[in-house]
């Protein structure tokens, strides 16, 4: 089991770029966690995206994943390349890059099992 969040801070002061982070943690002790800085257009479906991404890539591969995260937007967006009738064009697609990554891991996990 998996739970991810992620964050965002505006730099109000004008004096550092915003930023943003992913985080997951898979041990109820906190003991397993992994946490990044994440760049691109500044977005909190981005966050929780690349947080899905981070805990894909993190996961045991032998193992079934269960993912807890709180982001109906992610969500949805995850599901835009879940239609086999139905494909955005990939430039139109916003943070096409985290849902490329995670696609791979799922590609993978599903292999190695």
């Amino acid at each position: 089991m998996a739970a991810t969040d992620s964050s965002m801070r505006l730099n109000r002061n004008g004096t550092e770029e915003p930023t943003m982070g992913a985080e997951v943690v898979r041990d109820q002790n906190h003991a397993d966690t992994v946490a990044v800085r994440i760049g691109g257009v500044f977005s909190s479906t981005r966050t929780e995206l690349a947080a899905i991404a981070l805990s894909l890539q993190q996961a045991p591969s032998m193992k079934t994943l269960v993912l807890l995260f709180d982001s109906v937007a992610a969500l949805q967006r995850m599901r835009w390349l879940r239609s086999d009738d139905f494909r955005p064009l990939q430039h139109k697609v916003t943070d096409v890059d985290i849902l490329q990554d995670i696609i791979h891991y799922l590609n993978q996990k599903q292999l190695r099992n």
